[in-house]
């Protein structure tokens, strides 16, 4: 009885936040106030635009290929599974992502989709990715603030400059900070049965192979990459970014929307306010920056988040657990 209830517990869930993605997703849309700009920056332009929509998609696939295999390096610590249930699972993160606050959704959903035993684990390695991912985009910040500094446009990037060093300082010492506390609360209190499974996984992740934990930046410094060139193809296809120098632009971009404490359903229009002050430098036509923000966000949230709605949830019985792996 338990487990059916958990099933169907799982099954509403699942149903809630499929919905809340999709209607949210169809609010953005219907509340866009720049469809008319967008349409006549296209007058004449339809053919390239979709040959650009095209290379797009085939960027967006690359990206969820990457996240993917970053997910499933991980997840392989604890369990093996199916490429479609990995897939699965991304997809799932990103449509949780995107009606949770700070994307918190992200890194539950991934390893809550794990079978039951291995959730707890899950979450781990997925927070853990997360913190990846968020010193490659640190460290994208800083390259993009050197590559600015030597620029046109030194001057009036001074302050934001200052502003992404300092809260990439902050959010390291938060990050080095947390993990030191959350490791002490748990070895302290690793008596009880859930603290000491977390306790397990934490000390796992120490013996992580040097192989495993370079594949995993590896595929998520080339996903910030491809993030990268999408904004900057974007932007150049309505005319606001010109030369590869303007790409250091783009870098500074995704460090500001990343640092901004913020919450996911204000995230678009936070996006839009960075969008208009960095790419404004480049450019005065306002529609012509805020367009190519929009359909980055179209592209690679509400696309995947979409997706998963029409995705068949992977069987659970088709993953099989490492034996020689913690589990619990």
């Amino acid at each position: 009885m338990n487990t059916e209830r958990q099933k169907r517990t799982a099954i509403i869930l699942n149903l809630v936040v499929s919905l809340a993605a999709g209607f949210y997703i169809l609010y953005r849309l219907l509340r866009f106030k720049d469809w008319s700009s967008f349409f006549a920056l296209l007058d004449g332009r339809l053919g390239p635009f979709l040959c650009l929509i095209i290379v797009q998609l085939i960027l967006l696939a690359i990206n969820l290929g990457l996240e993917t295999a970053k997910w499933r390096q991980l997840s392989e610590m604890i369990v093996i599974q199916p490429w479609k249930n990995t897939f699965y699972q991304v997809l799932k993160g990103i449509q949780s992502g995107m009606v949770t606050p700070a994307r918190a959704g992200e890194t539950i959903a991934k390893g809550g989709l794990l079978p039951q035993g291995l959730r707890t684990g899950g979450v781990v390695l997925s927070a853990a990715g997360s913190m990846i991912q968020n010193l490659v985009l640190i460290c994208g910040g800083i390259t993009g603030i050197i590559i600015t500094r030597v620029g046109k446009y030194a001057d009036n990037l001074s302050d934001l400059n200052e502003a992404i060093l300092k809260y990439s300082l902050l959010a390291v010492a938060a990050l080095v900070t947390g993990v030191s506390v959350a490791i002490l609360l748990v070895n302290s209190y690793k008596h009880h049965p859930r603290i000491n499974l977390m306790y397990t996984y934490l000390n796992s992740l120490k013996s992580i192979e040097r192989q495993r934990l370079l594949a995993i930046v590896l595929f998520t410094s080339t996903r910030y990459i491809v993030f990268n060139i999408q904004l900057w193809l974007l932007l150049g296809f309505f005319g606001v970014t010109g030369s590869i120098t303007d790409f250091g632009l783009v870098m500074l971009y995704f460090a500001a929307i990343s640092l901004l404490p913020t919450l996911a359903i204000a995230d678009l229009g936070i996006r839009s306010s960075m969008a208009l002050f960095i790419f404004g430098l480049l450019s005065s036509n306002s529609p012509a920056i805020i367009c190519p923000v929009f359909l980055l966000w179209i592209i690679n949230l509400a696309i995947p988040a979409l997706m998963a709605l029409i995705f068949k949830t992977p069987e659970a019985s088709c993953i099989a657990p490492e034996s020689s792996q913690v589990k619990g």
